[in-house]
């Protein structure tokens, strides 16, 4: 569990361009290319048809549910950005937040299998 939150957080760290940064946003849309690029995410989810939906309908963060079809295994992918979602860009959010809510999912992970 640690290693996968660790590898999470690391494909979804800054991509610096010049002197500004920028985030991949998921969608519905990429995040198949992000599985597929994820070596622990597709040995997790194995092989067969897989489902995506986005579950987070909240002002923050990005909630995925992806489904195996054929194997029923069930995972839940979650990114937070450093705005609100409702304003896009114009409301920026603490980037001690990020680290925050990274380090609760940590000690969750390591009270819940």
């Amino acid at each position: 569990m640690q290693l996968l939150m660790d590898q999470l957080v690391q494909k979804f760290k800054k991509i610096k361009k010049g002197n500004h940064v920028a985030y991949f946003i998921l969608t519905e849309t990429n995040i198949m290319d992000y599985i597929d690029k994820n070596v622990q995410l597709r040995e997790i989810l194995k092989d067969g048809s897989l489902r995506v939906k986005e579950i987070g309908d909240g002002n923050v963060n990005f909630v995925f549910k992806v489904e195996n079809l054929e194997t029923n295994i069930t995972i839940i992918i979650k990114q937070a950005v450093p705005y609100l979602r409702c304003d896009g860009q114009l409301a920026m959010l603490d980037k001690t937040r990020l680290k925050q809510e990274y380090l609760s999912l940590q000690c969750y992970g390591e009270i819940v299998d």
